[in-house]
């Protein structure tokens, strides 16, 4: 009893944590995104880990029937807050390193896989493609 107790007030607390984040966002389309995939992510953790992973591992299918890009999004990126960075990814065209940090902050719980494929990227001989890991990871666990 008392394991379930302490599961449910961590269980609590991250969604707490996670409205309160929700509440500082002054987009309403992103407040409402956010609030769909937080109530359905038990069904919808799947597909949307099978997409990710697909476009971080340049599966054809995952990139002909997608409009997100695995391209760099932080080549002309400055230092920005987090409030700047949200109208950014906004702007742009959509990528996933910047749907994989805002998953990150919405419901962290759906990239249990994705991030392991991103983990994986660390040994590639590409230095640009260690660098782009190496700094959404850092802007992972900034944001925790």
């Amino acid at each position: 009893i008392a394991a379930a107790s302490r599961h449910s007030k961590r269980t609590t607390t991250a969604t707490q944590a996670s409205t309160t984040a929700l509440e500082k966002v002054d987009n309403i389309s992103y407040r409402i995104a956010a609030k769909v995939i937080e109530t359905t992510k038990d069904k919808c953790s799947t597909p949307i880990a099978l997409l990710l992973n697909g476009i971080l591992n340049g599966e054809p299918f995952a990139l002909s029937h997608s409009s997100i890009s695995a391209d760099d999004p932080y080549s002309s990126e400055e230092t920005t807050s987090s409030n700047d960075e949200i109208t950014a990814t906004q702007s742009a065209a959509p990528n996933v390193w910047s749907i994989v940090y805002e998953m990150h902050r919405i419901a962290p719980d759906i990239l249990t896989t994705v991030i392991g494929t991103i983990a994986s990227n660390l040994r590639s001989e590409e230095t640009h493609m260690r660098l782009v890991v190496v700094k959404l990871l850092g802007k992972l666990f900034y944001s925790s």
